[in-house]
């Protein structure tokens, strides 16, 4: 019996150490395939031009049934400006300690190029690669229409900028570290860098990263930005950290996220959300400016702000909530929805400051416009001229409760032909302490 017994429970330890699985021969792993860009003739060493080889071990894994890796050793691999490296379905490009893709020109007849990897497919993977432009190339990283579940993940993009052709599209061309283009779905953009972006001709636009509205194509799907490093994105003109592009009227809720991102030296504004169902949360916003955000060409109206605003919001159904927004200089609105008619936007719990040696005259915490059913809660905001503001308008519903607001000159502040306040807006429960008035109607 003992005998028994003891056998009963090792059976029964084994069920459980296999997982309830019988106990016979287990079924044999399928191993991944994967290529070395060296055994497809790649150097690595910086002088060599690399890009045919790159090419050819990303093409050969997505010949596979399934796919598989592009591993990519140590070293800096040359990329011809000529070419864009084309990544397509089913493949990881795998960067071991970081290898760096460096573009260059080795071609005197084209001396700029486009973009570094041209992702089009579906289960793609950019992991551990860093993209130098070498100012050389308007695009890091472009994920094209119709792929979906792309992640690029613990990557660097640095230095993209203009031509300096002016016969050249690309002398005035927008620029972006990345770019996500409309019809794309389940994007993850995570763990990255993205540093020094600039626009150098007139009408300049820098993004960091951008996601591209397109005529007659629906707003990309599901794009988790996340814990990623942005800076030094350029000129003051127009220059933004994360841009969302503004979706025709009628386009879907986007259903992405921006969370715990962080900015600092983003010349106009850190997130731009102009595509409806989005939620910006705990994302770190540094205005490293004061007094040095010089525009790059004359304007007939520059603000005398250091930064635009930390986020801007532009579309329907958007959340912000969590986020720091702070630094040396000062916001003309730390956060603002301040553009056309919109709906259902939610405010909360972010704290908001201007530097203690920052200007702030026409200095905003919160500047809202015309907004069908808003909610501004729970925020601090200080170091402003005012707190929240927005100009009243009769048709306009919302609740702007338990925010603690000081160092202002005033708290919550309205605009509107009648100096009243509608009772459709309910100013309730907030501790505010004002230089001059804590709650008034002009």
């Amino acid at each position: 019996m003992k005998f028994r017994t003891c056998s009963v429970v090792i059976a029964l330890l084994l069920v459980l150490i296999l997982d309830g699985k019988p106990l016979h021969a287990a079924a044999p792993v399928a191993e991944v395939y994967s290529v070395s860009v060296k055994e497809t003739g790649a150097a690595g060493d910086g002088a060599t031009d690399d890009s045919a080889a790159i090419q050819s071990a990303l093409d050969l894994v997505a010949s596979r049934p399934g796919g598989g890796i592009v591993v990519v050793p140590p070293g800096v691999y040359r990329i011809d400006l000529a070419q864009s490296l084309v990544v397509k379905s089913n493949v990881k490009l795998l960067g071991i300690h970081n290898p760096t893709l460096s573009m260059h020109n080795f071609s005197s007849s084209y001396a700029f190029g486009y973009e570094t990897l041209s992702i089009m497919g579906s289960r793609i993977v950019i992991d551990g690669i860093t993209i130098e432009g070498n100012d050389s190339i308007i695009r890091g990283i472009g994920i094209h229409s119709g792929s979906s579940q792309v992640k690029v993940v613990n990557s660097t993009i640095r230095n993209i900028s203009q031509s300096e052709d002016t016969d050249s599209p690309l002398y005035s061309a927008l620029v972006s570290g990345i770019l996500i283009y409309s019809q794309t779905s389940d994007v993850i953009i995570d763990h990255s860098t993205i540093d020094h972006v600039r626009a150098i001709h007139r009408n300049p636009v820098a993004r960091g990263i951008m996601v591209l509205a397109e005529e007659h194509l629906p707003v990309a799907q599901r794009v988790n930005i996340t814990y990623n490093s942005i800076s030094n994105i350029t000129p003051r003109e127009d220059a933004d950290g994360i841009h969302f592009d503004e979706q025709p009227p009628g386009s879907l809720n986007s259903n992405s996220l921006v969370d715990h991102n962080t900015f600092d030296h983003v010349a106009k504004r850190a997130i731009k959300i102009a595509a409806p169902g989005v939620v910006v949360s705990n994302n770190h916003i540094m205005n490293s400016y004061l007094n040095d955000n010089a525009y790059l060409f004359p304007n007939d109206t520059p603000l005398p702000q250091d930064m635009f605003a930390g986020i801007s919001v532009y579309a329907d159904n958007v959340t912000v909530k969590g986020n720091l927004i702070e630094g040396t200089g000062c916001y003309y609105a730390a956060i603002e929805a301040d553009q056309g008619t919109l709906h259902h936007i939610n405010i909360k719990n972010n704290t908001i400051s201007n530097g203690k040696q920052a200007k702030i005259k026409d200095s905003n915490g919160i500047r809202i416009g015309r907004i069908h059913d808003f909610l501004i809660m729970g925020n601090a905001v200080s170091n402003m001229q005012t707190g929240v503001f927005s100009p009243l308008t009769l048709d306009q519903n919302g609740i702007i409760a338990h925010n603690t607001i000081h160092a202002v000159d005033f708290g919550v502040r309205f605009s509107n032909p009648e100096k009243k306040l509608y009772p459709s807006v309910k100013v309730t429960q907030n501790t505010i302490m004002a230089r001059q008035h804590s709650i008034i109607v002009e």
